[in-house]
């Protein structure tokens, strides 16, 4: 009888396994969630051993790693990246050799009495090292981060690197109550602190005439954002802001730091992070306080993406310092005058454990391609660049689901149909006006790469780039294009230029699937087709809206002209001289994404829209002409309006 029970009980594991784990397990590596199906592959292996499907699925959810620490004999415990509230699981005692563990992107604690704890998310690797005793060596507040050459080749510098020396960086971003102690203590007063001249239109300031720009908004001496010489109550464990590079730099040498360099912002948030930090971090408008959200970094930090954008060290070579954090993507860079002290300017400090090489140190300037050489496709040439983003119209096989979240100004539909490639589906969503009559106009949007890396187009970002388009009584299209939100699967974190060839196709041909909707409904008026490009649909925008004959009207926000080389077919030179349509571009005066004199101004000169039907609007802002919301909608709307026709 004991046997038959055993035997029965070993039956339903087994069933247990087939029917419901092995299920589970398959739901779980989909969403990486690698360590929370840890316990269930470990169960499936215990009670269904050697079976090919338990094999398979051990194979996708779990790797082979060796995890090694100084001292040795320290505990680790793992969690799934994106599961920050997860429980820890506890893998063993270093040194691990070759030991199975969770797949995927993990957080990782080590830790051991009488030595201290580290909390960081390593990138997946062979080995895992961990230096416990460096770790608590760090000054208070800061993680280490090891010695050694980095280098990277980027869309904005091209080829840059440096070798750097052991360091460690602040864990959080210098804060509120951090910053009073500098100034409760003479900040302001004291040169010592302030070793850089202050050279402003070509004449060096005296000290005291440069502390006259460095107060609150009571007058006092004070970031921009204070009154009264205090920041505002309940913000003392808020970020910073409203500094200028010079009160960055002077709180770091108050605190024996330093600001960091470009080059250290590198090492500590590679590219492949981003899309893993950036759906955790602070991307709102709204500063929050610092360790309010779960971005792990590598090495321990938090807010290098989001919250304020932060100083660095290095120059352009025109003068303008560099700030990084308010945009996705690692080197997504802005520059501002060093004096600036806009409300969302704040930093962090490092401590460098040896000077840092000259070269990491100098001015580092931007690609910039000599337009004036640039000769575009001759006629024969670009039809057949135009021929790669052919596609045929088959079924769309629409599915419309309810309608959702309504709000007074619109309702939202959610559709999806047949893309135009492979066997994939698109989903896009619909944004129908309230208090106006159909036949609606309609705007197709793409959005900025601050979504790229957004997990579900559930929640949608950048709405707020076209929000007002809905209100003035136009519909809005928001295909989700191929690699943005649910779509990114797979997407390298720097693509090559092959796959961004790839992409840029796939993209004409998801926004033309998207048209292809359209016309199905009775409720749209096809022959009144406008575009919202914001940044990467801006700079691509161009080539998508020469290529879709039924858009009457662009509209091109924080957009310009790339500066690097692209393949044959994608360079923007050979559809802007033939794009005739009427276009407007909004710009920002700062932006180092596309800049002024290198980007923008080339871009608008080359398009081939006649001089009265073009117009390029130049605001006082960075990356993000949504700071000059108030202008920018009275623009965008007067564009529509005489280009499309005046909303019934």
């Amino acid at each position: 009888a004991v046997a038959a029970v055993a035997e029965y009980r070993f039956a339903e594991q087994r069933r247990w396994v087939r029917q419901e784990a092995l299920p589970q397990i398959a739901g779980l590596v989909k969403q990486q969630r690698y360590a929370r199906a840890w316990p269930l592959v470990e169960d499936s292996e215990r009670y269904l051993a050697g079976d090919p499907e338990v094999e398979r699925m051990v194979d996708a959810a779990t790797r082979i790693v060796s995890i090694e620490s100084t001292p040795p004999g320290a505990a680790v415990d793992v969690k799934d990246y994106a599961d920050p509230d997860g429980p820890w699981l506890r893998l063993g005692t270093t040194p691990l050799e070759h030991v199975r563990i969770p797949s995927g992107y993990l957080r990782f604690k080590v830790s051991k009495i009488g030595v201290g704890e580290s909390v960081t998310a390593p990138l997946p690797g062979p080995t895992v090292t961990f230096d416990l005793e460096r770790a608590a060596k760090a000054p208070p507040g800061m993680v280490p981060v090891a010695a050694g050459p980095w280098g990277d080749i980027t869309a904005y510098f091209g080829p840059i690197g440096a070798n750097l020396p052991a360091f460690f960086m602040d864990r959080y971003e210098v804060t509120n109550r951090d910053y009073q102690t500098f100034v409760d203590k003479g900040g302001y007063t004291n040169p010592g602190y302030w070793k850089q001249p202050f050279i402003l239109d070509g004449r060096t300031l005296t000290f005291d005439e440069a502390m006259g720009l460095f107060r609150d908004s009571t007058g006092r001496a004070g970031p921009a954002t204070w009154e009264g010489g205090h920041y505002p109550e309940g913000k003392a464990n808020y970020p910073v802001s409203g500094v200028s590079w010079f009160e960055a730099a002077a709180y770091a040498e108050f605190a024996g730091k330093s600001l960091p360099v470009v080059a250290q912002l590198g090492k500590v948030t590679p590219a492949a992070l981003d899309k893993f930090a950036w759906p955790l971090s602070n991307n709102s408008e709204e500063l929050a306080p610092v360790g309010k959200f779960d971005d792990l970094g590598l090495y321990g930090t938090y807010d290098l993406i989001g919250n304020v954008r932060e100083w660095y060290w290095n120059s352009t070579g025109d003068g303008l310092k560099f700030l990084f954090g308010r945009l996705p993507g690692s080197y997504a860079p802005e520059v501002l005058s060093p004096f600036d002290r806009s409300a969302l300017n704040g930093f962090r400090c490092v401590v460098n454990e040896s000077p840092v090489a000259d070269a990491a140190r100098r001015p580092i300037n931007l690609l910039k391609r000599d337009f004036s050489t640039v000769k575009p496709a001759n006629d024969e040439v670009f039809a057949v660049y135009r021929g790669m983003y052919a596609y045929d119209k088959t079924p769309l096989d629409a599915l419309v689901e309810p309608s959702l979240d309504a709000s007074k100004d619109w309702t939202r539909e959610k559709i999806t149909i047949n893309a135009a490639y492979g066997r994939e589906r698109m989903p896009m969503y619909l944004f129908v006006p309230k208090r106006v009559r159909p036949p609606y106009q309609v705007v197709a949007f793409f959005p900025s790469a601050r979504v790229n890396r957004l997990p579900s187009s559930s929640a949608l970002g950048d709405i707020d780039f076209f929000d007002y388009v809905v209100q003035s009584g136009r519909a809005v299209i928001y295909p989700i294009y191929q690699y943005l939100y649910e779509r990114s699967s797979g997407a390298p974190p720097d693509p090559g230029p092959a796959l961004a060839r790839d992409a840029l196709i796939d993209w004409s041909k998801d926004l033309g699937r998207a048209l292809d909707y359209l016309e199905t409904r009775d409720d749209i008026d096809m022959s009144r087709v406008g575009y919202l490009g914001v940044s990467q649909g801006a700079g691509h925008g161009v080539i998508l809206a020469e290529l879709e004959d039924r858009i009457k009207a662009v509209v091109l926000l924080d957009g310009g002209i790339f500066q690097y080389k692209p393949l044959p077919g994608t360079d923007a030179v050979d559809f802007a001289v033939r794009l005739t349509k009427p276009v407007l571009m909004v710009n920002g005066r700062y932006d180092w994404t596309f800049p002024l004199n290198a980007s923008q101004e080339p871009l608008f000169k080359m398009l081939g829209t006649p001089a009265a039907d073009k117009r390029h609007v130049v605001f006082d802002t960075p990356h993000d002409v949504r700071l000059r919301r108030g202008e920018l909608v009275p623009e965008v709307l007067a564009w529509y309006d005489r280009y499309l026709g005046k909303v019934r």
